[in-house]
């Protein structure tokens, strides 16, 4: 009787690191299309990202949960948002770390298309704050306003004040009064900042 031929242990490594690179492959293509940001990611428009079959995807993630794990978890490694090690003195550098890995997520994914109505709506909203902030970033680095401005319009937005609802029970009232907060505290530090603070015309003194 024959014995089957046994997988040299070079064979072995071979495969397994052919399967963890078709792994590693799958979970770049659903950040490049959905992550972070989606709830939902098919399975079939995840294969056809990675260049796989529908088969492949299901083999190394059978279900959709295995798939967020492990993209979680890709996130979490290559963004360093450990929330459990996160502490006060850190939590700005965190999140300024975080927002650089997730950026490139965002420039390497597809652009999402407004629903009609939201793209005017969205331009006066920024008008808005390039007319009321401006004054406050004359002389600043050009993309610093531009950050500045950002700030400010992420406080105005209706998602942000949906996340103090779902995430921390906030009521409209309540949510209102510490995003009123939160814009004062920034003109207050804004106008503090000598390179910051918005250049006001000299009056002429009457009878001059």
């Amino acid at each position: 009787m024959k014995r089957k031929p046994t997988r040299s242990p070079y064979q072995s490594e071979l495969r397994a690191e052919q399967a963890a690179a078709t792994r590693q492959r799958i979970i770049e293509g659903a950040l490049e299309g959905f992550a972070p940001w989606a709830t939902d990611m098919p399975f079939d428009e995840v294969a056809r990202r990675a260049r796989v079959s529908e088969r492949t995807v299901y083999r190394h993630f059978p279900t959709q949960k295995d798939l967020f794990d492990a993209v979680a978890a890709h996130i979490t490694g290559h963004s360093g948002w450990n929330p459990e090690e996160v502490e006060a003195h850190t939590l700005g550098a965190t999140a300024a770390r975080a927002f650089t890995y997730f950026g490139t997520l965002i420039e390497r994914g597809e652009p999402t298309r407004d629903p009609p109505g939201i793209k005017e709506l969205r331009s006066r909203r920024l008008a808005m704050i390039e007319r009321v902030v401006g004054p406050y970033t004359e002389g600043m680095d050009p993309v610093h306003a531009r950050a500045i401005f950002a700030v400010f319009d992420g406080l105005c937005r209706v998602q942000f004040l949906r996340a103090m609802h779902e995430h921390w029970g906030l009521g409209g009232e309540e949510a209102g009064r510490a995003v009123e907060w939160a814009i004062n505290a920034l003109f207050d530090q804004l106008s503090e900042e000598e390179t910051w603070k918005p250049k006001r015309k000299s009056k002429k003194r009457s009878g001059s």
